[in-house]
């Protein structure tokens, strides 16, 4: 920012957030998201735009947030589950607190699926086994890019992906009690889904 807009400005726009607003003051500030907005399946609209162009640093194609997506929480925290994420379509500019995942076909059962396999408690047994930052200790404990890349996901063609992702839109217009519900059925279909065994599934359950 400081070689495109010089040392005075831009610390202005820093420090003054001039790209930041409680309303959408032009057409090229866009309504943000952050990470503290995400729930496990749900999300909340904030007050907060943010001026969107190529003038920003960490510019992405828009498509990222105006697409049907998952939006992941980066930061992973919670009892039984760690990681949260939500299906979104409505159009939202997330911070780097959210990780975006979207289907190069627009196919809403499909990331329907993968919101509730991202909610499952297999998920985040995984992710606490594998991935290097999930139990940080002078650290935030989060998922990176790199490795919701690299997560094990099946193929969404079978009958139980399919009740997953019924499941999933289900968790959405439901309130936290029906979620808790809901999680733990998604949760025995994930384990069908990998064909664990009884003893396999008492070694996540009590992890």
């Amino acid at each position: 920012m400081i070689k495109t807009f010089g040392i005075t400005e831009g610390n202005k726009i820093v420090d003054e957030r001039l790209w930041h607003s409680n309303g959408q003051k032009t057409p090229e500030f866009k309504q943000e998201i952050q990470g503290k907005d995400l729930t496990r399946f749900k999300f909340k609209e904030s007050s907060q735009y943010i001026k969107y162009g190529k003038h920003l640093a960490g510019y992405v194609d828009p498509k990222f947030f105006k697409s049907p997506r998952v939006l992941i929480m980066e930061v992973t925290r919670g009892n039984r589950y760690k990681l949260t994420s939500a299906f979104v379509e409505k159009e939202l500019y997330n911070t780097p607190s959210i990780i975006n995942v979207i289907h190069p076909q627009n196919n809403i059962e499909a990331l329907l699926f993968l919101t509730g396999l991202l909610n499952s408690i297999l998920l985040t047994w995984y992710h606490l086994k594998v991935h290097s930052k999930a139990q940080a200790k002078t650290s935030i404990p989060k998922i990176l890019v790199r490795e919701v890349r690299n997560l094990p996901f099946p193929k969404f063609d079978s009958e139980i992906t399919s009740k997953v992702s019924s499941l999933a839109k289900k968790a959405i217009h439901s309130t936290t009690t029906d979620i808790e519900k809901i999680s733990l059925e998604i949760d025995q279909l994930v384990y069908q889904l990998y064909d664990l065994t009884e003893e396999e599934i008492k070694v996540i359950e009590t992890a």
